[in-house]
């Protein structure tokens, strides 16, 4: 088979197969696919049909430029959106090359645009206070609120997280994260107090055969869509509108940080194959620990008389660069 020849559909169908044989998950298949439909139906994409053989980098630059002004279905993509149809247009030419559907290697020196940053307030005290006191009589959503705290669980690990994978004796949770990839959590021992008190509420018979430690309300699995309806209506009832499920998980990491937590250990927690994902939190807490310092400006430490250098060390510490001893959550105060 003459692998230049082929259509940009047929080449797509053999890169779905190839990436479904190295065990990619339906999830980041549907991504690829969602990113290659957007190419092949854009008016100013490339048609399935094109010839792999006849492919040029202007036309892929000219499909890239239009996302950013309303060249997805009439609507502009932000920058984020936008580096992502990017990393996965290259992945998929990237093969290409090497399997031989193109003479070189397309969209090589495209670089992605930087996705804007946004500062990102992770809950307080009082916030994770009144949340507490909204599901204390939920005994399901009470646990799965406090097991994404403690653990910073990402909402499809939560709903997936099983009963074989929970030893409630030493707190320790195994679940299945991003690419497949196993890791023990630890659950402190008020949110194990919250998950026996859930399990004792649900019988057995409700279970329909079900492990997953959280069920929905007829005994199914409970699912990451039904989990994120909780959340939308908690943002409601708890009268905090940035709430959402990711923002428990963000808390969980700057909390460990402001707690001593160091890098390292915070990348196995959360399941991240890189530290790079982890400098994101090392900038909220730093950033949250300037929000509650109480004003250490040096030139008004001067003009009180207090030693600067008193004041300066904590706030290094509480944005997580010096490695103290990590304290369980709920020792910080987390409940």
């Amino acid at each position: 088979m003459n692998a230049s020849g082929q259509t940009l559909q047929d080449a797509f169908d053999v890169f779905t197969l190839f990436r479904q044989a190295e065990g990619l998950s339906p999830k980041t298949i549907n991504w690829y696919r969602y990113i290659m439909r957007t190419l092949m139906l854009s008016p100013v994409g490339v048609p399935g049909r094109a010839k792999m053989s006849k492919l040029s980098n202007e036309e892929l630059y000219r499909h890239v430029a239009s996302l950013s002004f309303g060249g997805h279905g009439g609507k502009s993509l932000k920058a984020s959106s936008i580096n992502g149809h990017v990393r996965g247009l290259r992945a998929f030419f990237n093969w290409a090359y090497q399997e031989n559907y193109t003479e070189e290697r397309l969209l090589e020196n495209l670089k992605p645009p930087k996705p804007d940053y946004k500062e990102i307030t992770v809950l307080n005290d009082a916030e994770i206070t009144r949340l507490l006191i909204v599901l204390k009589n939920e005994p399901r959503n009470l646990a799965i609120l406090t097991t994404m705290l403690d653990t910073g669980l990402r909402i499809t690990e939560t709903a997936e997280a099983t009963l074989d994978g929970l030893d409630l004796s030493s707190g320790h949770l195994k679940v299945m994260g991003k690419g497949r990839k196993e890791r023990i959590v630890l659950v402190g021992m008020h949110t194990r107090r919250h998950i026996v008190r859930y399990l004792r509420s649900v019988a057995d018979t409700r279970r329909s055969n079900n492990n997953r430690i959280f069920i929905a309300e007829d005994g199914g699995p409970l699912t990451k869509n039904a989990l994120a309806l909780v959340f939308a209506r908690l943002k409601i009832r708890s009268k905090i509108p940035r709430l959402h499920a990711h923002l428990l998980r963000h808390t969980f990491a700057t909390r460990y940080l402001l707690a001593g937590g160091n890098a390292l250990a915070l990348k196995q927690l959360l399941g991240h194959s890189s530290l790079k994902m982890v400098d994101n939190y090392i900038h909220l807490a730093a950033a949250d620990a300037a929000r509650s310092s109480g004003g250490l400006s040096i030139l008004d430490r001067i003009h009180s008389g207090e030693p600067v250098e008193n004041h300066l060390a904590p706030a290094v510490s509480q944005a997580g660069f010096v490695n103290w001893t990590s304290r369980s959550t709920y020792e910080d105060g987390y409940a």
